[in-house]
This record gives structure tokens, C-alpha cells and sequence, in this order.
């Protein structure tokens, strides 16, 4: 699974193509797409997550990048030294850094310690709860580093326990497998941190606050957002869709407000809404259209609007499984469409309006209304 940590033989070497502006990689832009490369038979033939040297098109060395051939984005800057060997010191000082500005910000260690590309370790996720650390390896070359990034892990946090969470379509799109494994420690006896909706309609958790956004309960997630300063949304897992396409659309729309934000942020906001996204199924397998109902709750669970959007899906072919069509695509315009109209919604409307003055969201189009059904 792990390429060795140093090399002894030299690295292959890929070039820009001329037509290329080496100017981004030089300023710290992290990634080449793969038609800014020249893909030759020798570049075509590198196997997922080659450390290899990037030129610009005079064959001046950028830096080192990660190669992946299958991907768009063909290759991933990991830095501007093109010799460095990547073993645990390499790993450590990244790690190092990341860990620092977390702790100039949280009191307690449950945060998201490594952020892929913003944290010097592209395709990398990193989530930290007190002793246990959950590691994202989304892309091929952390994939084939991921011995010597747990080591390096565990030295620079003192973690006990490391999990490998290889769920999501990034995995695929890099050409990598969907089995998740304990890399460090012992598996859980049950969910690391978990909170929930009481009778009465308020907001308990257990454990620290600080977990993260999007938080486990049963096997859906749990997303968290805050529409304006004051006021809190609360995604919850759709019914009627697979867990796939429920997390897909819940962390869609949370990018279409202020993005994943703590728990405890989130949580103390005045005012807090709840959404579920209800899939119809049926409309989805005999006309290959997502029809997507979200329903608008208080904190009391009381209904105060319901939000229509719809997508055809382009992918649906006979005989397969439509909701194998569903791509992040889809969930994207979805959550655009359920934005414009949420923010219309009365009483999110007033809600923010009083937080921040006024709502402002991306323009989107307008779905006609659902028909109405006897």
C-alpha cells in the first residue's frame, strides 16, 4: 500500500505545455489540469500517485507534484523542492504547522486538522476527536503514502487511535478503493460524538461540541451551517434516497449558505431551522427527474414552509439503478434552486433580515411549481 519514503533512483520528470502559465504554479496555484500538461506515452504509463517532477515548457523545474494519468487533475503540487523524500519528517512539519493554528483556536482537540490543499497536503482530510483521528486519503499519492502519514500522525499528535474513511466520489474519481479501515488503535464500540433534537424541540449533545460539522448519527450525517450570523440550519439525512445521495444533497446546500461551520457555533445562534429533503423515488425511476421536497421547521418542529427543486439527471439508463446517476452535480443544482427559494421563505426571510440587514444568495433559476397530486 505505501511507496517507500525516500527515493534512491531519480524521479520522472513532466512537462508543462507551452501554451501553460508556469507564472500559477510559481505563485502557489496547487494543482495542473491535464490539458496545461504534455501527456506523452511515458506520462500516460505513470501509475496513480508517482512522485514526479514538474518543468515548465523551457524544462525548468517547478517543484514536486503527484501524478495521477486517469485524472483531470493530472497532477497535485506538493511542493516547490523537486528532491524532497517524503517520510515522517515531511509529514511532520505539515502536520506540525496544521496543528499549531488549530490550537491558537480551539480550547480542546475535536477539529478538522488537515484541510487537503490549504494544509499542504492535497486531497487530504483530517478529522480530530480528542484521541482518535479519522484520515481522508482522497487522492492516489496519500493513498500510497499513508503508512508513513500515520506514523507521522500519531508523533505529531499523540493520537491513539487512526481511521481510514475511504467513502466518497473523490476516492473514485482518483481510481481508489471504498474500503475504510482501522489503521491505528481499536474501532469504536459505537458513533464518536453524537447529538440529536429533544420532544421539545431543543439541541443536546454529548462529548464536545467541537467535533465537527457534519456530525454521525445512525448512518446518515448531520450538517450544520449558519444562514446569516444569527441564525443556525440544520440539514438533516433526506428520506426516500440512499445515504449517498442524502449526504450529497445536504452538503450541497450547506455550501450554498456559509459553508460547514462548528458545532457549538452553529448551535448558539438565536435562531435555528431545520430542513429535510424528501426524494420521490418513483418520479426518479420512471421519468429519470430528482424530485426534491424540503420540508421548513422551527426549533419547536414547527412546519413554517416547504421548498421545491428538481434536476433531470442525464446519466439515468435503462436496466441500471437510477440513483446510481446521481452525481455532487446534481446535488449542486439542486441546493442552488432550494437556496433561492428558501431564502424567501417568511420566516428564514425575517429571520435574517434581522441578523444581518439582508439576505444575499447567488441567482438561480426558477422551478415551475410541483403539480399538485390527487
Amino acid at each position: 500500500m505505501t511507496a517507500p519514503s525516500s527515493h534512491s533512483e531519480p524521479r520522472p520528470r513532466v512537462r508543462l505545455m507551452p501554451k501553460a502559465d508556469a507564472r500559477r504554479v510559481r505563485w502557489g496555484f496547487p494543482w495542473v489540469y491535464a490539458n496545461d500538461l504534455v501527456t506523452d506515452r511515458r506520462t500516460k504509463a505513470l501509475a496513480p500517485g508517482t512522485l514526479a517532477v514538474l518543468e515548465d515548457s523551457a524544462r525548468a523545474p517547478l517543484g514536486l507534484v503527484a501524478v495521477n494519468p486517469g485524472s483531470k487533475l493530472i497532477c497535485r503540487m506538493l511542493g516547490p523542492d523537486p528532491d524532497a523524500a517524503l517520510d515522517v519528517d515531511w509529514f511532520t512539519a505539515r502536520l506540525s504547522r496544521a496543528l499549531d493554528l488549530r490550537a491558537r483556536l480551539f480550547d480542546a482537540p475535536f477539529y478538522r486538522l488537515v484541510h487537503a490543499e490549504a494544509d499542504g497536503l492535497p486531497g487530504v482530510i483530517i478529522d480530530r476527536f480528542g484521541d482518535t483521528a479519522v484520515v481522508q486519503p482522497n487522492a492516489a499519492w496519500a493513498e500510497a503514502q499513508l503508512d508513513v502519514l500515520t506514523e507521522a500522525l500519531v508523533q505529531t499528535t499523540g493520537v491513539a487511535h487512526v481511521f481510514k474513511n475511504a467513502s466518497g466520489r473523490a476516492r473514485t474519481l482518483e481510481g481508489l478503493d471504498e474500503v475504510s479501515t482501522v489503521l491505528r488503535g481499536a474501532a469504536p464500540d459505537g458513533p464518536l460524538y453524537r447529538w440529536w433534537l429533544t420532544e421539545d424541540g431543543t439541541i443536546e449533545y454529548e462529548h464536545d461540541p467541537y467535533a465537527r460539522s457534519a456530525v454521525r448519527r445512525a448512518d446518515h450525517d448531520i450538517y450544520v451551517t449558519l444562514l446569516a450570523r444569527d441564525v443556525a440550519l440544520v440539514v438533516e439525512p433526506a428520506v426516500g434516497a440512499p445515504v449517498g445521495v442524502s449526504n450529497m444533497l445536504a452538503s450541497a446546500l450547506v455550501r450554498r449558505f456559509a459553508g460547514e461551520l462548528p458545532l457549538k457555533e452553529a448551535l448558539g445562534a438565536p435562531k435555528v431551522f431545520i430542513i429535510q429533503p424528501f426524494v420521490d423515488g418513483d418520479s426518479l425511476a420512471s421519468s429519470g427527474t430528482a424530485v426534491v421536497d424540503w420540508l421548513l421547521r422551527d426549533e419547536q418542529k414547527r412546519d413554517v414552509g416547504a421548498v421545491y427543486a428538481a434536476r433531470r439527471l442525464t446519466g439515468v439508463t435503462d436496466g441500471k439503478d437510477p440513483w446510481q446517476a446521481f452525481s455532487f452535480d446534481d446535488a449542486e443544482h439542486v441546493a442552488l434552486q432550494t437556496a433561492a427559494h428558501l431564502i424567501e421563505t417568511e420566516a428564514v426571510r425575517d429571520a435574517v433580515t434581522l441578523a444581518r440587514g439582508a439576505a444575499a444568495l447567488e441567482a438561480a433559476p426558477t422551478p415551475a411549481p410541483r403539480p399538485a397530486t390527487n
